[in-house]
């Protein structure tokens, strides 16, 4: 029964053998390989970026948000007038300093007076869609 059990055993140590020692095939090419990730290419999180004023560009402070009115609906969406933040707008400037208040579509200087035109589209279950039309240089609303 021993002489049974070893010989068992040399058959399974020449078999482990045998497969060692056999060429190996090379994997079937599926196309480009994908390059391997590493610890080292692993970028941190990304941090929301700070926001900013539409018109002077200064960044928000906590609390900080754009003044606005808003219309009612008009079948493609609520008409928004953007009149700046808390530091640009018309309000504010005449006691602070004076911002340039710049149109992001087009780049022209703002007067106090001036707002920037959005359209706001509200979507059941997402977030408000604004859509910034332009100042009065560029936004030419179709008159109907």
């Amino acid at each position: 029964m021993i002489y049974a059990g070893a010989s068992v055993l040399i058959l399974l140590i020449t078999v482990l053998i045998l497969l060692l020692r056999a060429p190996r095939r090379p994997p079937p090419d599926n196309g480009p390989a994908r390059p391997r990730v590493t610890a080292s290419k692993l970028r941190p999180a990304r941090l929301p970026e700070p926001k900013r004023c539409l018109l002077c560009g200064e960044y928000f402070a906590p609390g900080d948000t754009l003044q606005t009115s808003l219309y009612p609906d008009t079948g493609t969406g609520r008409l928004m007038e953007i009149a700046g933040c808390g530091r640009c707008a018309p309000e504010k400037t005449g006691a602070g300093r004076q911002l340039k208040r710049r149109c992001p579509l087009c780049g022209a200087v703002i007067a106090e007076d001036e707002v920037i035109m959005a359209r706001r589209v509200e979507k059941p279950g997402l977030r408000p869609q604004l859509t910034i039309l332009g100042c009065r240089r560029c936004f030419k609303p179709v008159r109907g």
